[in-house]
């Protein structure tokens, strides 16, 4: 459990993206800094909708592999703030990191609750992955990877999904859980707090 004045949060997906994180979520962090999490593989198994957001990032456990991401220091009030709108299929997990300049940092962040495989996360979701690690200078090599991620792209349709996605992000910024039938990844869920944080 954290108990201090500030919170770490390890963003790995379209959270990496100023756009989405501070223009879109509202957050202000207090800093940033650029890390890797190792022993972990970025994968795109968090159920979304079909044909619209298939799915989206997560992480799992892999010997050996890395993950390069952004580390937002958050107040506590950002965070719960920010677990608000990430409280639908995912679970918090707590990591180490090292930070250049600060030792190792204990971190948060949100890791996909049920596995839905086989799906290819869409354009424009990818577009926010790349766009986030790039405005950050994470290593040009790891760009090149998200640059090859196979994404699914439905004309017209994909176009307005921004417009949605915005629309959705201010009913969760709101404090209220979204409830969408046809939904099935644990959206409705009570959340957790930030500040009690388990490995489940």
């Amino acid at each position: 459990m954290l108990q201090q004045d500030s919170l770490y949060y390890f963003a790995y997906g379209s959270n990496m993206s100023t756009e989405v994180f501070i223009g879109r979520r509202k957050m202000n962090p207090i800093q940033k800094y650029n890390v890797i999490l190792r022993d972990y593989e970025l994968v795109f198994d968090q159920q979304g909708i079909q044909y619209i957001e298939p799915c989206f990032a997560s992480l799992r456990k892999k010997t050996g592999a890395r993950v390069y991401g952004v580390l937002y220091e958050l107040t506590p009030q950002d965070a719960e703030q920010l677990h608000k709108t990430e409280n639908a299929g995912y679970d918090i997990e707590e990591f180490e990191v090292p930070v250049d300049g600060l030792g190792m940092k204990t971190c948060f962040t949100y890791i996909s609750r049920h596995s839905c495989p086989g799906r290819n996360p869409s354009q424009r979701y990818m577009n926010k992955l790349i766009k986030g690690a790039t405005e950050h200078s994470l290593p040009e090599t790891y760009i090149a990877e998200l640059r090859a991620v196979k994404t699914f792209h439905l004309p017209v349709v994909s176009n307005f999904i921004d417009i949605i996605v915005r629309l959705l992000m201010l009913y969760l910024s709101k404090g209220y859980d979204l409830k969408i039938p046809f939904l099935k990844s644990g959206a409705g869920k009570t959340a957790k707090s930030p500040n009690k944080m388990t490995n489940p």
